[in-house]
């Protein structure tokens, strides 16, 4: 999924999550099956963490999200002292 923007997830968890199986199942019935149901609904919660994931790059800065908080503590530090 590293492959996709924030907006193509977008477009896509929109179409996942208005997909109903009953709309489709008599064009193609094994898009109504359980299986493929299923697979629906494991899609959807994988846009969605995708989603969250773009989300939280977004608003973080991703240098210092990595870091662990002593880290970024001394490094403000640093930066408020003039030091390094």
């Amino acid at each position: 999924m590293n492959d996709f923007t924030k907006k193509e997830l977008e477009v896509l968890f929109d179409v996942v999550n208005v997909y109903d199986p009953s709309d489709i199942s008599h064009v193609y019935p094994e898009m109504g099956s359980e299986d493929f149901v299923s697979e629906v609904k494991g899609l959807f919660h994988k846009l969605q963490d995708a989603l969250k994931e773009a989300d939280r790059k977004e608003k973080h800065d991703p240098e210092r999200y990595y870091w662990h908080p002593e880290e970024v503590a001394n490094r403000k530090w640093c930066e408020e002292n003039k030091v390094n």
